[in-house]
């Protein structure tokens, strides 16, 4: 039959097999791989979290510090410039330890690497600073060491599995900017006196007592308690009014 048969039907006879086997694999491949390919997504979108941020962040922080913008967007300039430098050898450093010993302790350290940040202080060289401390340590969360890890299991399905590993940077752009942009407009609300409390509350590592914010402005404890509460109350009709927006949007 191979001597009669025309070779475009040979053909078939020998491919057809092989896109049977290739697509057995590729569901092989993700029956085994799927967490994998999860925990890649998610570990994917944790480094864009800053950068889906700033941007919202970026003129209160001007504000807050009397800079201009250019030295506020600075921070994720330095992150970009570090990244294409020293990308290639932090690949070799895969080749020769493997993704997961430099993605485990990666995320925990772009954790304080993050959180140091919040830092800052209104010196343009701390600023600076904290940002290329953030974009050194971030490398090891970017894109190599999940591709690298994906690419490493999946053979057939490796185009799917990488399309899907790569999406989970839009995953924080969709969530945290529009969550940060509510947060901020809700401070917004409240007037300077009533910001400095929730601030002095709230976000700072030690809160302060109500008796020493009473006596930084020269007011009882009651009094800042109640200014806290009325704070908080008006932040909480912001968020309110803002989630029916989005609400009435959605439907």
């Amino acid at each position: 039959c191979a001597w009669t048969c025309p070779s475009q039907t040979l053909g078939c006879r020998v491919e057809e097999p092989q896109l049977i086997h290739q697509a057995q694999t590729a569901r092989e491949e993700w029956r085994s791989g799927w967490t994998l390919v999860l925990a890649c997504f998610v570990g994917f979108s944790y480094f864009s979290v800053p950068t889906a941020a700033m941007g919202v962040f970026m003129q209160p922080i001007a504000d807050e510090f009397g800079w201009g913008r250019t030295l506020v967007s600075a921070g994720t300039s330095i992150s970009s410039v570090v990244t294409a430098v020293l990308s290639p050898f932090f690949g070799i450093l895969i080749d020769r330890y493997g993704s997961r010993r430099l993605a485990l302790p990666g995320l925990i350290l772009t954790s304080f690497a993050m959180a140091g940040i919040a830092l800052a202080n209104g010196s343009a060289i701390q600023w600076l600073a904290l940002w290329a401390f953030y974009a050194l340590i971030s490398i090891a969360v970017k894109t190599t060491v999940w591709t690298a890890s994906v690419s490493g299991v999946f053979t057939a399905g490796r185009g799917l599995a990488l399309g899907v590993t790569l999406s989970g940077v839009a995953a924080p752009q969709m969530v945290a900017a529009p969550l940060r942009n509510w947060l901020v407009d809700a401070m917004k609300a409240l007037n300077r006196r009533e910001r400095h409390i929730v601030t002095e509350r709230k976000l700072r590592e030690e809160p302060r007592t109500l008796e020493s914010l009473g006596e930084e402005l020269r007011l009882s404890k009651e009094r800042i308690r109640q200014l806290e509460a009325a704070a908080f109350a008006k932040m909480r009709r912001s968020l309110e009014g803002q989630s029916r927006e989005v609400a009435h949007f959605l439907t």
